[in-house]
């Protein structure tokens, strides 16, 4: 699988990124503090954060994808979070065990798998930045803003959701942590196959 097609699935993931926060956030009335920071998280991948300015994440991730070459309506998956369509077998893969943890019945476990895939973004994304700046020479900071953005954001949310937790719930979202960085693992084993 080329650099471009691994972005393209990893921003499949990132589609309904807005819908599982809200999920997630939706779980957490009986934890405002979490609840709290996953409310902010959503802010700003929707672009209304007064905290991190700047336009929905799908604008970025739209404006990355079209330099590339990817027709973006040709790529942009449909459906739900519960079921999705026009996504890559990884993706959907990905997606559905995130799924799974924010429904356990321990909401903190969903917690923990967000906030540890946010601090795996910066890996992530650092990788695939290194590499299309190899392979498309051509690409701005502008074209990738979406991910070099990121992999500063998204480490202050894994901060900010890591020490929103409660001394109590730490072994619920240690045991998401987990299980989030399994989920990656294998979903970048994948695409290598």
């Amino acid at each position: 699988m080329t650099t471009i097609q691994k972005v393209a699935v990893r921003y499949q993931f990132g589609h309904f990124f807005c819908q599982l926060l809200e999920r997630l956030a939706a779980r957490l009335t009986q934890k405002p503090k979490l609840q709290q920071v996953v409310l902010e998280n959503l802010a700003e991948e929707a672009g209304y954060s007064s905290t991190y300015p700047g336009p929905a994440h799908q604008e970025g991730r739209k404006r990355l994808l079209e330099a590339l070459g990817v027709k973006y309506p040709e790529w942009e998956p449909m459906g739900t979070l519960d079921s999705p369509t026009n996504i890559h077998a990884a993706a959907a893969n990905v997606l559905r065990k995130f799924v799974a943890l924010v429904d356990q019945p321990d909401p903190v476990i969903g917690f923990g798998a967000i906030a540890e895939s946010e601090g795996m973004v910066v890996g992530q994304y650092n990788r695939l930045v290194s590499m299309l700046r190899t392979e498309c020479p051509g690409l701005t900071n502008y074209d990738m803003e979406h991910l070099l953005s990121h992999i500063q954001h998204d480490t202050l949310h894994r901060n900010d959701m890591l020490m929103a937790v409660e001394t109590a719930d730490q072994q619920a979202a240690t045991e998401g942590a987990r299980a989030a960085r399994a989920a990656w693992e294998e979903f970048w084993m994948e695409l290598e196959q």
